[in-house]
């Protein structure tokens, strides 16, 4: 708790974990210690803070020395943030411009609720960028003449996606392949929705009528993560489908079963947020990959198959998402944010 030995603050969340969702409620307290006789403060505020962290190619001129100019492309590093919620917890009464506390303990509770329509968290978060954050900050803001006391909070925000009516369709997804030797791979995904943790069902078809051997079957769940034109891939799954390797029978006919390891996971998301003077895209999407590598010839089959990202699976959101939400461009015009931080908001607009 203790920032230095004279005074120290925490801010104690209700929840164990760091998991929000929009449209929740957060809510906790503050502790401030005090081991000064007497404090002066100007005001003690916490915030709750989105922003994007991505790279961005920006075309600069630059000249020899000799009237010869030159244009190059440099990558630039880009950390907006999109809202800000300010809480005022403590402040100067009307007409006094500083807050006098003396020695001891304090302790504040705080609530605010978030937004009904916020883009993910990005999880995991093995690169810097592209990158969207969430975060709350405590501030101390002390006299002129003194450091302001800060400290940050990290929280992950996700969106409400319902996969419930994918899931209750059944509807599921097939890609049939063959190379130039006649190699036939057939798959077929069970559910083209799911939520962290479950488990991926896939039917796989192999027709091998040259005995072909099949040096293995290399398949891979990858994140995409998208913010405007910085793109990046994370393999969050890579394995060699089982009891296949140097496979050269004629036919194959088999489930395979591949849990989703990971408990936080960035559901699949589309978006626009428009600012003042230009409009951030954000994209997260899915997909398996899969490649069967035959031996001793350059003739693989490599092809992948889209899947949903969800974070929950309930028939009593019917009314409030579409049956596939992958795109939340309709949803999000006719959404108006809370009025209560509609003045602290006004450069956040999603279409």
């Amino acid at each position: 708790m203790g920032l230095n030995s004279s005074v120290g603050i925490n801010v104690n969340f209700d929840r164990q974990n760091a998991l929000y969702y929009a449209g929740e409620k957060i809510t906790g307290l503050i502790s401030f210690q005090n081991n000064y006789k007497r404090l002066k403060l100007k005001s003690i505020s916490l915030q709750f803070i989105g922003e994007f962290d991505y790279i961005q190619p920006d075309l600069y001129q630059e000249y020899d020395g000799l009237d010869h100019s030159y244009a190059e492309y440099r990558s630039i590093n880009n950390r907006k943030s999109f809202i800000t919620i300010r809480y005022p917890i403590l402040y100067p009464k009307e007409n006094e411009n500083l807050v006098v506390l003396h020695q001891g303990q304090y302790s504040w509770p705080f609530e605010f609720t978030l937004p009904q329509l916020l883009p993910p968290s990005s999880s995991p978060t093995t690169v810097l960028h592209p990158c969207i954050r969430y975060y709350t900050r405590i501030i101390v803001d002390k006299s002129w003449y003194q450091q302001n006391i800060t400290r940050v909070y990290p929280l992950i925000i996700f969106p409400h996606v319902n996969i419930f009516h994918c899931d209750i369709r059944r509807q599921s997804t097939c890609q049939c392949h063959i190379n130039r030797q006649n190699f036939q791979m057939k798959v077929s995904l069970q559910q083209r929705a799911i939520l962290p943790g479950q488990t991926v069902c896939l039917d796989v078809d192999l027709n091998n009528p040259k005995r072909l051997q099949i040096e293995r079957i290399d398949t891979k769940l990858i994140q995409h993560r998208v913010i405007n034109t910085d793109h990046h891939k994370e393999i969050l799954l890579h394995i060699d489908l089982p009891g296949l390797l140097n496979f050269d029978q004629r036919q194959l006919q088999q489930t395979f079963h591949f849990d989703i390891p990971f408990d936080y996971l960035s559901p699949t998301f589309d978006c626009k947020i428009k600012g003042r003077h230009s409009s951030i895209s954000i994209s997260i999407y899915y997909e398996l990959k899969f490649k069967a590598i035959v031996h001793g010839i350059s003739d693989d089959i490599d092809f992948s198959m889209p899947i949903i990202i969800g974070t929950e699976s309930s028939s009593e959101l019917h009314d409030h998402y579409d049956d596939i939400p992958i795109s939340y461009i309709d949803a999000l015009k006719e959404t108006e944010l809370p009025p209560d931080y509609q003045s602290v908001m006004t450069n956040l607009l999603l279409e």
